[in-house]
């Protein structure tokens, strides 16, 4: 998470911007840039002061919290389906993946757990519920992110996810989320 978290800055943000995001970042969580590789896991709490950083970042800028983390989980679905997920996603309909989201949501994170309560396959949607997330800024954008890069890569057009985010709450135990595609 932390190496796709910093390719996302480098990839979004102009110089500046860059910068005013990487000084709200510890020294110490910085210095993973350098060396971190991309498929390691490190602390959650890490991951979050990335996320924490980019949100305050948009928080005092644009407002596109939302967007920006979005961009970053799908980042890491990016970088996680350059392995034989990039080869599952293609074998994939969104039918299997409704079965198997959870499996790839243990193998691809290191907090909550993500679960499938519904499938609609004529209807072109189904949701989701992630867990034991408390603690974890802003996961839930994040997840979106990455959940929708996946809807995309087994083939659904125009994913779309609606859930309830609260940026005054933004680590809740809980989130459920309806995601529909054409």
């Amino acid at each position: 998470m932390i190496h796709s978290a910093a390719s996302y800055i480098e990839k979004a943000y102009e110089p500046a911007t860059r910068k005013r995001i990487y000084d709200r970042i510890s020294p110490r969580v910085r210095e993973l840039f350098a060396f971190v590789n991309k498929f390691e896991w490190y602390p959650v709490d890490d991951a979050a002061e990335i996320f924490r950083a980019i949100a305050a970042h948009h928080r005092e800028s644009d407002g596109k919290i939302a967007a920006a983390l979005e961009g970053v989980g799908r980042q890491i679905a990016e970088t996680a389906s350059t392995t034989s997920l990039k080869l599952l996603f293609r074998l994939m309909t969104p039918a299997l993946f409704a079965k198997k989201a959870s499996d790839l949501w243990e193998r691809n994170s290191r907090c909550g757990e993500l679960a499938v309560p519904s499938f609609e396959a004529a209807n072109r949607k189904m949701s989701m519920k992630l867990t034991d997330v408390e603690g974890f800024d802003f996961i839930g954008l994040v997840a979106s992110g990455f959940v929708l890069y996946a809807l995309e890569a087994v083939g659904c057009k125009n994913p779309r996810a609606s859930f309830v985010f609260d940026e005054g709450s933004p680590a809740p135990s809980a989130l459920a989320y309806e995601l529909t595609w054409e």
